[in-house]
């Protein structure tokens, strides 16, 4: 009777509850299954091409962000002079393991010259690829 109290259930048919053991191993399983669909689906995230496109701009910002996961966050500015000045940048991210991206957009950056990126928009994008939601993938002549 008295594990009965210490557990919390009771243990006839009519009223029977789960122990706390049992919720933890309960708990223990869900938790092992939720992180092994993460891990699985982090790498490559949800729905990776929910849109594809091409961006022409000037680089504004470039910068190196992220507590575990390190990924480089840009915008791009899209229009010129005061049309330019109305428009919200274009939000970015690009892999740390992208160097040779990063070479092209800090070289962009510098000289303030115009570069078209290609991007891939994910409908919910993995915290290592960045946390803008659009992924650069490539890098193209503006000509």
């Amino acid at each position: 009777m008295l594990a009965d109290r210490k557990w919390g259930y009771r243990m006839d048919k009519k009223n029977r509850a789960f122990t706390v053991i049992e919720l933890l191993i309960v708990v223990a399983i869900m938790s092992i299954l939720v992180s092994r669909i993460g891990s699985k689906a982090s790498p490559i995230g949800f729905v990776p091409n929910y849109s594809i496109g091409e961006r022409v701009g000037y680089v504004t910002k470039l910068s190196y962000k992220g507590l575990v996961f390190k990924t480089y966050e840009g915008q791009l500015q899209i229009g010129q002079g005061s049309q330019g000045a109305l428009q919200e940048p274009f939000a970015f991210s690009v892999s740390s393991d992208r160097r040779d991206l990063l070479q092209k957009l800090e070289s962009a950056a510098q000289k303030g010259t115009r570069i078209r990126l290609k991007y891939r928009q994910w409908l919910v994008m993995s915290f290592r690829l960045g946390e803008s939601g659009y992924e650069i993938v490539d890098i193209l002549d503006t000509k």
